[in-house]
């Protein structure tokens, strides 16, 4: 049956039938939910590669649910393990001033740039070759020289990628958070050790530096103030943002930085010793400050307290809004703009964790009741998205219960367009949206329901799976056909689905 024909169908929730165990299926391969744990500790340690952006956020996707699953046993050795692996990329991490030196062009390019700055960029633009920072030609910046980075290639040629440095940098925030409350780190000289390289590097070499100093990507073009001037910017309707309406919206990568700040504010709170200089104290705050005013200004809770959004109306004119309107069985051929659009499902999956990191970080009841009001509507959103299809789990592409097609900018022949429903996979694949389960019951239904269709041996199952949680452009409907089942009883979504249980106390 056609997508949006079945998306229409199910516009009202059915109950999904009574969930059967998950725990002993879902960890097929290990004998224990310890040595489970063991096991995808070691396929994160050995998978990373920090040259590789891919990997690193692969890394993030699922060190945070590896993270909060270990700090909920009483693991001792791998919680440090999980710690001392951190630390130990950070220490081998180069400096910016190597990394720029060393990506440094032939002489004769390098004395046409001298010319003038922006000569190099019409260079880079025209030929697409030369070290790139977010797009733009990387900047050989003595004040940079000495922040530490994640050395990012493509093509053997430099090409930093901030968004992957961004959620990586929250999966080492999480472990910030949570250590900082364990006395199996807090009390092991070696572990804590461990726990304060990873907060300098993230109160220096990531806040100071994306906040403060490195050029912030913008449409409009860089902010050469940090991203600092760009949420500011973003806030006060800046010269830069006048064009489109969308160049005033917050992304991800926005979010993920503000909820690193929150993560070392609170962890701050209970070990001083971590962050002990006054000045990244400053920038901490500083950070926690304007996330409290995004927040303020673009996150509400609807009239009746169930209706959360994120930037309502903000993207309307960007090309993602475009299709969100369009129900049509296949790639549409013409544009079903909306009004009043707010985020995608698959977005809005991390925003249970970052109203976790900001509610830690909260410094008065008020704030705290306000932040537990907007997990409490986010819940009671999430849970009017879901959907049932002969017993098994979907969600409308859209927070907002809007189930269009999702069609991001440049694409081409189904390439980065989504079908109704398509983000489900997506949006429960890393355990995000399990994280409100404990605020309405439907959701923690939906989570059983999503992890025993990923791990069934059913054909029916493998189908459905394939075609609807997989790669979210890989559908049939837009012309490009899964070419693998991504799932499965070993699979490490599996896997996620048992530690999302392990987080909850399952």
């Amino acid at each position: 049956m056609a997508i949006a024909l079945v998306a229409a169908k199910d516009g009202v929730s059915t109950p999904p039938p009574p969930p059967l165990p998950l725990a002993a299926v879902a960890t097929a391969a290990y004998p224990t939910d310890a040595a489970m744990l063991r096991g995808e500790f070691d396929r994160l340690r050995r998978s990373i590669e920090i040259s590789t952006g891919g990997s690193i956020y692969a890394a993030y996707q699922l060190g945070r649910p590896l993270a909060r699953a270990t700090f909920s046993t009483d693991d001792t050795w791998l919680k440090r393990d999980l710690v001392a692996h951190a630390a130990q990329l950070i220490r081998g991490l180069p400096t910016y001033g190597s990394v720029a030196e060393g990506a440094r062009e032939d002489i004769f390019a390098e004395a046409a740039d001298s010319i003038s700055p922006k000569l190099r960029e019409v260079r880079v633009a025209i030929t697409g070759s030369g070290p790139k920072f977010d797009g733009i030609p990387l900047p050989y910046d003595k004040r940079f020289y000495a922040y530490r980075i994640f050395p990012l290639k493509e093509d053997g040629q430099i090409q930093i990628n901030t968004g992957n440095i961004h959620q990586f940098g929250y999966y080492l925030s999480t472990l910030v958070r949570l250590g900082a409350q364990d006395k199996a780190i807090t009390a092991d000289p070696e572990a804590l050790r461990n726990l304060r390289t990873i907060s300098a590097y993230l109160a220096k070499d990531f806040l100071r530096f994306f906040w403060l100093e490195a050029p912030a990507w913008h449409w409009s073009s860089a902010f050469e103030g940090g991203m600092k001037e760009r949420a500011l910017a973003r806030l006060e309707g800046g010269k830069k943002m006048q064009k489109r309406r969308f160049f005033r919206g917050f992304l991800d990568y926005d979010m993920h930085v503000m909820a690193v700040a929150a993560d070392l504010k609170a962890a701050t709170r209970l070990r001083p010793d971590l962050i002990p200089g006054q000045g990244d104290r400053a920038v901490i705050d500083d950070v926690n400050r304007i996330a409290a005013r995004v927040i303020a200004e673009r996150v509400t809770a609807g009239a009746n307290g169930a209706d959360f959004s994120f930037d309502r109306g903000y993207w309307d004119d960007n090309p993602i809004a475009q299709y969100a309107g369009c129900q049509d069985a296949r790639l549409p051929s013409r544009p079903c703009p909306v009004k009043g659009y707010t985020i995608d499902i698959s977005h809005a999956q991390r925003w249970p964790a970052w109203l976790a990191s900001f509610s830690a970080a909260a410094s008065t009841d008020a704030e705290r009741q306000h932040l537990s009001a907007l997990r409490l509507s986010l819940a009671k959103r999430i849970a009017g998205d879901i959907r049932y299809r002969d017993g098994r789990l979907l969600l409308t592409n859209f927070l907002d219960g809007r189930d269009g097609w999702f069609i991001t900018t440049g694409s081409e022949g189904g390439h980065g367009a989504h079908p109704p429903s398509s983000l489900t996979g997506w949006a429960m694949r890393y355990g995000g949206l399990e994280e409100l389960a404990d605020l309405d019951p439907r959701i923690a239904a939906a989570q059983k329901r999503f992890c025993e269709t990923i791990i069934s041996a059913d054909p029916a199952d493998v189908q459905f799976r394939m075609r609807t949680y997989g790669e979210p452009e890989a559908n049939p409907a837009n012309g490009i056909r899964p070419l693998r089942d991504e799932y499965g009883p070993d699979s490490p979504y599996a896997y996620i689905c048992r530690m999302a249980e392990l987080s909850r106390g399952g």
